[in-house]
C-alpha cells in the first residue's frame, strides 16, 4: 500500500519504539517529584460549576485546566510511572523479543470510524502497533464496524493479527431496572470482541438493532437484554470509565458493581468476561483498577489491560479534542468536560503498558491469551451464506428459473439468444453457483417486481412496459 510508505516516512521507528511523548503523565497540578498539587478554580473569583467538582460523580481530572487535582496514591503512582518510563527512554533501544512480540496486545482501539473522537486511520493504528512490537491489535469502533474490512486487509499486508470488536453503547446497564433512562451523552459502554465467525455474526446483529431500535438516529444504543441471546463467540469486556462497573466502583459502590459483575457473567460466561483495567494517568485509576481487580477475584473472573486508544500518538490529541469539540458543537476552551481528560490516550509498548500495570501483572498476560483466542479472519472465513429462494415454479430450480428469466430478458433486448448471449450467460452463471448468488438474486428480483408495480400503481411508468426500461430507481 503506498499509504504505508508514506506513513514510514513521517514515522520512523527510532521515534516510535517505545512510543512518542512517554515522559508525558504528571498532571498540571503536580510536581514531578512526586508532590500533591493543590486544588486551583480555573477562575478564583468566578462562580464554579458544581461540576468541575472533582466530587461530581461525572468528572474526572487530568491537568487538562479545569482543576488540577492529585491525591498522595496517584501523585506516588505517577513519580514511580514517570521514573520507570524516563529509565526505559534512556535504554533508546526496542524491546526484547519476545515481549515485543507476546508481552502484550492492545484489544481496545479507536479507528477514525469512531466519528468525531477517533483520530486516526486504521493503517496509522497498524504501522504504529508494527513499529511498537504488538503482534496483535483490536479495533473497537464506536457503534459500527464499518471500518473492519480495511483493518483486517492492512493489518495481513504488515503481519499483525486482526481483532474485529466494537464498543457498544447501552440503554441503561445490565444490572438496572428496564425504565432508567439517561441523556445520550452519559450511557454506559461495553467492549465486545469476536472470537470466532459465530461472534463476528452476533456483534454484526447487535450492531444493526443499536441502530434500528434508536429513535434518535445520533442517538445508537441497545437494549442490554439482548446481550445474552447474542453471546456466542463473543468475548466481553467490561469496557471503559463509562462502563457499568467502572462507574459504580468510581462512585464507591462495590457492592453494586460485584452484583453488576456477576450478571454480565451470566450473559457472557465466566471465561468469556473480563473486568477491563485502563490506567491512562488519569485521577482515581490506580484505585478504581485495584477495587476492580478486588472484585475479578472474589467472582473469580479475569482482568484484562488496555488504553483506550483514540489516537496513534501522542501528538494527535490535539486533533482528538477538536473532533469531540465539534462533535458537542462547543469551542476548545468551552468542552473540557466532554474530553479525554488528558493526552495519554494513544498506542503504548508492551513494555510500557507492563510498567503502567505493574501492579496487576496478569492483566497484562491476559491480553495474550485473548489475542490468542480470537480466530476469527474476516477475510478468509465463511461469515454467513446468501439466501435461497422459495416460490420456484413448478419443474425450476434456482439456477433454471434465473437462466429463463436472463433468456427472456434477452430475447427483448437483442431479439435472439445468439451464441455470443449464450457463452455470456455460461459465464456469469458459473460465478454465480460458485458463490451460492443465485438464490439471492432471485430474491432481489422479486423485490425489484414489487417495486414495479408500485410504479404502476402511481402512473409512473406505462403498465406492461418490460422491467428493464426505466426500472425502479434510476430516476
Amino acid at each position: 500500500m503506498d499509504k504505508f510508505s508514506e506513513i514510514e516516512k513521517a514515522l520512523p521507528a527510532k521515534e516510535v519504539i517505545g512510543s512518542p511523548g512517554r515522559r508525558a503523565g504528571i498532571s498540571a497540578g503536580s510536581k514531578v517529584g512526586g508532590g500533591v498539587g493543590k486544588a486551583i478554580p480555573l477562575d478564583p473569583g468566578g462562580t464554579i460549576d458544581p461540576r468541575d467538582n472533582p466530587a461530581y460523580a461525572g468528572w474526572i481530572s487530568g491537568g487538562r485546566g479545569i482543576k488540577a487535582v492529585v491525591n498522595e496514591e496517584q501523585a506516588e503512582h505517577l513519580k514511580e510511572t514517570t521514573q520507570r518510563l524516563n529509565s526505559l527512554d534512556s535504554t533508546n533501544s526496542p524491546p526484547d523479543a519476545e515481549t515485543a512480540t507476546r508481552g502484550y496486545a492492545e484489544l481496545h482501539a479507536h479507528s477514525n470510524y469512531s466519528f468525531q473522537e477517533g483520530a486516526s486511520e486504521a493503517w496509522d493504528l497498524l504501522l504504529t502497533a508494527k513499529q511498537l512490537g504488538l503482534h496483535a491489535l483490536a479495533i473497537t469502533d464506536h457503534d459500527n464496524i464499518s471500518g473492519v474490512m480495511e483493518f483486517a486487509q492492512a493489518a495481513k499486508e504488515l503481519d499483525i493479527k486482526p481483532i474485529i470488536g466494537i464498543e457498544l453503547t447501552l440503554a441503561r446497564g445490565l444490572d438496572e431496572p428496564a425504565d432508567t433512562e439517561y441523556e445520550p451523552g452519559d450511557r454506559p459502554h461495553i467492549t465486545l470482541l469476536a472470537e470466532n465467525a459465530t461472534g463476528y455474526r452476533n456483534i454484526s446483529l447487535l450492531t444493526t438493532r443499536v441502530h434500528v431500535d434508536a429513535e434518535e438516529r445520533n442517538d445508537p444504543h441497545l437494549d442490554p437484554a439482548l446481550l445474552a441471546d447474542h453471546a456466542e463467540g463473543v468475548i466481553c469486556l467490561s469496557g471503559c470509565r463509562r462502563g457499568e462497573i467502572s462507574r459504580l466502583v468510581t462512585a464507591g459502590d462495590t457492592d453494586s458493581a460485584e452484583r453488576s459483575t456477576r450478571k454480565y457473567v451470566e450473559a457472557f460466561g465466566k471465561e468469556n468476561f473480563f473486568l477491563e483495567l485502563q490506567q491512562n494517568l488519569v485521577m482515581g485509576d490506580v484505585q478504581r483498577n485495584r477495587h476492580m481487580a478486588a472484585i475479578a477475584k472474589e467472582v473469580e473472573v479475569g482482568i484484562v489491560a488496555t488504553n483506550n486508544a483514540h489516537y496513534h500518538v501522542r501528538d494527535r490529541h490535539r486533533l482528538n479534542d477538536a473532533l469531540v469539540a465539534i462533535k458537542h458543537n462547543k469551542s476548545l476552551e468551552s468542552s473540557h468536560r466532554e474530553r479525554r481528560p488528558n493526552d495519554q490516550f494513544f498506542l503504548k509498548s508492551p513494555d510500557e503498558m507492563s510498567m503502567l500495570f505493574s501492579k496487576h501483572p496478569e492483566a497484562i498476560r491476559n491480553t495474550v491469551r485473548i489475542a490468542d483466542r480470537c480466530e476469527f479472519d474476516l477475510i478468509s472465513d465463511t461469515i454467513y451464506d446468501f439466501p435461497s429462494y422459495d416460490f420456484l415454479p413448478p419443474g425450476h430450480t434456482e439456477s433454471s428459473y434465473l437462466r429463463k428469466i436472463c433468456e427472456e430478458a434477452a430475447v427483448r433486448r437483442y431479439g435472439s439468444v445468439t451464441a455470443e448471449v449464450t457463452a455470456r450467460l455460461d459465464k456469469e452463471f458459473e460465478l454465480l453457483e460458485k458463490h451460492s448468488l443465485v438464490g439471492f438474486l432471485l430474491q432481489y428480483y422479486d423485490i425489484i417486481r414489487i417495486a414495479r408495480e408500485v410504479q404502476e400503481d402511481l402512473g409512473l411508468v406505462e403498465p406492461g412496459l418490460p422491467i428493464e426500461e426505466n426500472p425502479p430507481g434510476r430516476g
